[in-house]
């Protein structure tokens, strides 16, 4: 039985969470949370500070033609070292959710869907979405790798407002954003589709496809179905309100993408 798009586009992202697991994310992530336990990594930098001087030391020593032992050098550098070890295990079982790598916080264009008769940005699926690649369940900041955001939405003069707003709180962080509209009045599915597909293929351009998230949430049905259906099958990654709600290190498992 021949493989579908979606079943290589849910192996293909496992296959990125393996990569990055393997890629140091760890360390770098290490710092990103201290903002929650400022002393713990302010302890981090200034042991491996002392670390790297020990160890600096310890190979002068070596190098050296005196016959002199460091052994204070050696008890030195192994106590540093534990003290390393400690911290880096206090932080990761603290913040499993931040640390451990997640493919979904490697996208860098968030792709999303614009929905009518919300008057706060903060109803929208996509504001949902949005903070969540951005911050853990747990409120802390995630590492992550979003450069840019775009929002679709329909000729509809609410949504069009809605998605104004959105685009200027993005913007605010520093991050692109812009809107794109696509008609949907008397348009057929296949048409809506169509416009989509333009659309998307425009704003892929600069990025890989390994590179994108397409949030379908929201919008019309024949828009979110659109979306949907070409996101898988130009492979790339499709996520539901919901699921991006969930804790970091379940959602590449749990994006509805069977």
């Amino acid at each position: 039985m021949p493989m579908t798009n979606t079943k290589r586009n849910q192996e293909r992202l496992q296959m990125q969470q393996l990569e990055q697991a393997h890629g140091g994310d760890v360390l770098k992530n290490i710092f990103s949370i201290s903002s929650r336990h400022p002393l713990l990594s302010l302890l981090f930098v200034i042991i491996f500070a002392l670390f790297t001087n020990s160890l600096y030391e310890l190979l002068n020593s070596f190098l050296s033609t005196s016959s002199y032992q460091p052994q204070t050098l050696y008890w030195q550098t192994g106590i540093l070292f534990a003290l390393l070890v400690v911290i880096f295990v206090t932080v990761l079982l603290l913040h499993r959710g931040s640390v451990r790598p997640s493919a979904i916080t490697r996208k860098k264009l968030l792709v999303t869907l614009a929905s009518a008769y919300k008057q706060d940005i903060t109803e929208l699926a996509s504001y949902g979405v949005y903070e969540a690649l951005l911050y853990s369940p747990r409120g802390h900041s995630l590492q992550n790798s979003l450069e840019e955001v775009i929002i679709i939405a329909t000729e509809d003069n609410t949504t069009q407002k809605i998605a104004k707003k959105f685009v200027k709180y993005v913007e605010k962080s520093g991050r692109l954003a812009s809107i794109k509209t696509v008609s949907v009045n008397d348009r057929t599915p296949k048409d809506i589709k169509r416009q989509l597909a333009l659309v998307l293929s425009e704003a892929s351009k600069p990025y890989r496809t390994a590179d994108i998230v397409c949030d379908y949430t929201g919008g019309t049905k024949n828009l979110s179905i659109a979306l949907y259906q070409l996101a898988a099958e130009r492979f790339i990654s499709q996520v539901y309100f919901t699921d991006a709600m969930m804790d970091s290190s379940k959602r590449v498992a749990r994006t509805p993408i069977q």
